[in-house]
């Protein structure tokens, strides 16, 4: 701010419209394009068959990638997780507050609930691969610290079932898309997670996945690769083969996704169906160029 004169003031102003930066990058973590995208969101994510990518924020958005448009999706309340079906034909989200689990058709525009009342804290929606039920994360109410895994069937006459219940806390998890594993991420306290896989559905052996701590796993659509976010808010890679086996960790680039590694938000990346390439969001927001304002006789309307 500048006073011109005792009458004059000068200022700037900031516009509310802000940008943010995203970068696609391959295996080597080699720059492939760059987006920038006005707005400020949360999760986004790929559809299964990569013609989609949803983003939730402020709005909620299909971007077409063949055709290079956005299409803005009135649903409300706002879905703030969500996750594609696997035919890419739908996704589901939580809806706050009421907690209500919506699908949302992508060829039309119906919403139907699947289930209602989830419990409060509820997060992270997952579809099963043969879409017979949701996986989420329920918030202990009683202490904010504890979280757990559960599969909420679409039949709404079954019960919701706790999975892992010898995990001291289940924070995210992600089956792959063949159905046969599960990546989740467990740890004692929300700063000190690691990835690890189990079967599915009989969730025997527990497999390291992450060696100095992990969040955020992604599954590629073939389901041989596995990403993830280390405690640094690097990327890091694994191999999965089909007995379970997996590689030791890569790390894929020394960019940082996410300043935040470690904290219970979405992520800051997408893994593309082809498992080669991920968009990932840069740290940081840009605003629209301020305007500048000039005030005069300030002092006479501020005394009014």
């Amino acid at each position: 701010m500048y006073v011109a004169r005792p009458n004059l003031l000068i200022y700037l102003r900031r516009q509310k419209k802000v940008w943010h930066d995203y970068t696609t990058l391959n295996m080597t973590g080699q720059v492939l394009n760059q987006l920038t995208i006005p707005g400020d969101y949360w999760m986004f994510q790929y559809s299964p068959d990569g013609k989609y990518l949803a983003r939730s924020g402020g709005d909620f958005l299909l971007y077409d990638i063949d055709r290079g448009v956005d299409e803005l999706i009135s649903t409300q309340p706002l879905p703030f997780h969500f996750d594609w079906s696997p035919d890419s034909g739908s996704f589901v989200y939580l809806a706050y507050p009421e907690g209500n689990l919506y699908e949302r058709f992508v060829k039309s525009d119906e919403s139907v609930i699947l289930r209602d009342s989830i419990a409060r804290g509820a997060s992270y929606p997952e579809w099963l691969p043969d879409r017979s039920a949701v996986l989420l994360i329920l918030t202990n109410q009683n202490s904010q610290a504890e979280k757990s895994l559960w599969k909420y069937p679409i039949e709404p006459n079954e019960q919701a079932t706790q999975l892992l219940k010898g995990e001291a806390n289940v924070f995210m998890a992600r089956v792959s898309p063949d159905g046969r594993w599960i990546a989740y991420v467990g740890g004692s306290t929300s700063s000190k997670k690691e990835v690890f896989i189990r079967p599915f559905p009989a969730m025997t052996t527990r497999i390291p996945v992450s060696t100095t701590g992990g969040n955020f796993p992604n599954w590629s659509q073939d389901s041989s690769r596995l990403w993830y976010m280390n405690s640094t808010g690097r990327l890091e890679l694994v191999d999965v083969d089909n007995t379970g086996s997996v590689t030791a960790p890569v790390l894929v680039s020394e960019r940082i996704v996410s300043s935040f590694p470690t904290v219970h938000l979405p992520s800051g990346f997408t893994v593309h169906p082809d498992g080669d390439k991920v968009f990932v969001s840069d740290n940081g927001l840009r605003y629209d160029l301020s305007e500048i304002v000039i005030w005069s006789n300030w002092q006479s309307t501020l005394s009014e």
